[in-house]
């Protein structure tokens, strides 16, 4: 799955990445896409319990996605590198105290030897 906003052609989806047949893309209206995207239903159908998570605005769409996944039993695995966030300290202490109860927090690079060994 692939989110975007509408009406922001910088967060386009770059053509380079691989998009697999049949690959839903949800426009999210709200900060979590928990919220405003049929994503839960559609995961569900798929049998998927356990989301990769990483973007930007990590206090706000990543934190309220991570809270609002995890009360509806998904697992996480939070990309701490491919995270960004307009306050440092912010996004630190959400790595650091908040994510950290709720998500496996890794790296990108831990993250493909992880998917090299599956």
């Amino acid at each position: 799955f692939v989110q975007r906003r509408e009406g922001t052609p910088e967060l386009e989806i770059d053509p380079r990445l691989v998009r697999l047949p049949g690959e839903a893309t949800l426009t999210m209206k709200k900060r979590s896409p928990f919220a405003s995207t049929n994503l839960d239903e559609q995961l569900k159908k798929l049998g998927i319990n356990t989301i990769v998570l990483m973007g930007i605005y990590t206090s706000a769409s990543v934190l309220t996605t991570v809270r609002w996944g995890t009360e509806i039993d998904y697992k996480f695995f939070v990309i701490s590198d491919c995270c960004a966030d307009i306050d440092a300290e912010v996004e630190k202490f959400l790595f650091e105290r908040v994510f950290y109860h709720t998500s496996t927090i890794i790296d990108s690079k831990a993250f493909f030897e992880l998917l090299a060994k599956s």
